[in-house]
């Protein structure tokens, strides 16, 4: 028997099958790590190459100024495994962050402290 006959024949169990494996690739696609505006660090570069030729049947003209020719090439380069790297500096992005906005709560708690200590003060004299 066939896959395609036993689907036919068991068409419920094959809509299950389907069905489940739907749900857990859309719960394994919602789980995967995102990246909001990952940083591409595309380098790019000019070569010039120069290099003698001889022009002539001699080499007597090898050091010649007309002798001397250059080649411009470009040159891209990316890094196109650093996904860890990336998501590592994410991470301790969001760190920072996160510390930024602990320091900002103590900052308007300090604020909070020592403005009722004020009028306490000022209520009391």
């Amino acid at each position: 028997m066939n896959l395609a006959e036993w689907t036919i024949r068991k068409s419920l169990l094959a809509w299950v099958i389907t069905v489940l494996f739907l749900v857990v690739g859309w719960s394994s696609y919602q789980k995967l790590s995102r990246l909001e505006d990952p940083e591409f660090t595309i380098k790019d570069a000019v070569i010039m190459t120069p290099y003698a030729t001889v022009g002539g049947s001699t080499l007597g003209c090898l050091f010649d100024a007309r002798s001397f020719q250059y080649s411009v090439e470009p040159s891209v380069s990316w890094n196109l495994f650093n996904y860890g790297r990336i998501k590592n500096q994410v991470r301790v992005e969001d760190a920072r962050f996160q510390a930024l906005i602990a320091t900002y709560q103590n900052t308007v708690i300090n604020a909070g402290k020592e403005a009722e200590n004020a009028l306490s003060g000022f209520v009391n004299a």
